[in-house]
């Protein structure tokens, strides 16, 4: 699995794309760079920007630092990074893509479904985010911090629930 080294200012991405899309950026990873720089994250309705809540939602999610993803239980384990890249040798902005097929989505997005809001709130552990080095580091019991975090996970949960519906597969990226 293509892990990212981590460094200042990672952004988190998430894609929603057909699988015939999904099949032709396998084939030919510049036609995904093409792709993303076509369609600015701002203006894009298929795509979810975590910001840097990316690694606590994935912490939160599997008790996993990026680092143990591999050992992660699907689903819940490859909601941000699935361990299955598009081209092990592009990089994005932090390391190569990974995806997800729509198969995997439905079960990602049953999984996420379960999980109510306060429920995610209570996997909330400050220590143990700092003691993980999850990014962006330096967790607080401020609620300010949680409640981001909070949002960027039902964004998330939102996020999957429309690519299941529309029989979708879904790309994660740092940039």
């Amino acid at each position: 699995m293509g892990i990212i080294t981590i460094v200042m200012s990672m952004i988190g991405y998430l894609l929603r794309v057909s699988n015939e899309q999904l099949e032709a950026f396998k084939t030919n990873s510049n036609l995904l760079e093409s792709f993303i720089d076509e369609e600015p994250e701002s203006e894009n309705r298929n795509m979810v920007d975590l910001d840097k809540s990316w690694d606590a939602i994935n912490f939160m999610l599997t008790g996993k630092s990026l680092e143990e993803l591999e050992e992660a239980e699907p689903p819940l384990g490859m909601v941000i990074f699935s361990g299955q890249v598009i081209d092990e040798e592009q990089d994005l902005g932090y390391g190569p893509a990974h995806y997800v097929t729509p198969v995997q989505v439905k079960e990602i997005s049953d999984a996420l479904s379960a999980i109510s809001r306060d429920e995610f709130c209570s996997r909330y552990a400050v220590e143990k985010l700092n003691e993980q080095s999850i990014y962006p580091e330096g967790w607080t019991d401020e609620e300010d911090l949680l409640t981001y975090i909070a949002d960027n996970f039902e964004s998330l949960k939102g996020f999957y629930a429309d690519a299941a519906n529309e029989d979708e597969a879904v790309i994660s990226y740092l940039s």
